[in-house]
Formats: structure tokens, C-alpha cells, sequence
């Protein structure tokens, strides 16, 4: 198993800890992007599903495995377009920032051929 690379943002997870109703200056988007190459003679066995979000606020996961680089190709994106967020949004938003962080929890079963 691999396990996805990652990086952690000690802003972002402090909105997990955020009282809600509370209004946000301005949308926003968090993206991580993934180009993992793998040495030769390797594949990957299966990949995580991937998430396609929608509304005001949404977390996109995709991967995708290109034979032709022998390469993981992914990404993840939490989308934030709500400016005023109540408390269900909140919760949302608190769910999707736990989501977008465990993003490198996500591990990939390779092989050697």
C-alpha cells in the first residue's frame, strides 16, 4: 500500500471549531493535486471512488490512473462559494474540511508485475 501525500492546513482545520451562523469575507477554494509516479514494472490495483460534490459548498475527489506515464493522477477540491453560513452549512462545511484533510489517509494498493 501507498499512501497519498498530503498537506495540512492549520487554518483551514480550524474551522472545524467555528461557531455557526457566522458570514465568511469572501469564497474560496482549497486545492491539493497529485501526480504520483510509479517505478516501472509497478501497477496500481484499484483506486478510492471517486466524490463529485455540488451546492455552495463541495468537496471533488477525483483520481485516475494513466498507463501511458505508468502515474496516479488526482485531485481533491473543497469549493466554498456561500458567504453567509448557517448552521447546517456549518455542519457541511465542518464535514467536507475533515474529509479534504484525510485525503492522505487514502492509501493505493500497488503490484509489481
Amino acid at each position: 500500500l501507498v499512501r497519498m501525500p498530503s498537506v495540512e492546513l492549520p487554518w483551514l482545520r480550524a474551522l472545524e471549531q467555528e461557531q455557526f451562523p457566522q458570514r465568511i469575507r469572501f469564497p474560496f477554494v482549497v486545492e491539493q493535486k497529485l501526480d504520483l509516479s510509479l517505478p516501472e514494472g509497478y501497477r496500481v490495483l484499484s483506486l478510492p471512488p471517486s466524490r463529485e460534490g455540488e451546492g455552495r459548498i463541495a468537496l471533488r475527489e477525483t483520481l485516475r490512473f494513466s498507463e501511458k506515464r505508468n502515474a496516479v493522477l488526482g485531485e481533491t477540491k473543497l469549493v466554498v462559494k456561500a458567504e453567509q453560513i448557517d448552521a447546517s452549512m456549518g455542519e457541511t462545511l465542518r464535514q467536507l474540511v475533515a474529509a479534504w484533510a484525510s485525503w492522505g489517509n487514502k492509501t493505493l494498493p500497488v503490484r509489481a508485475r
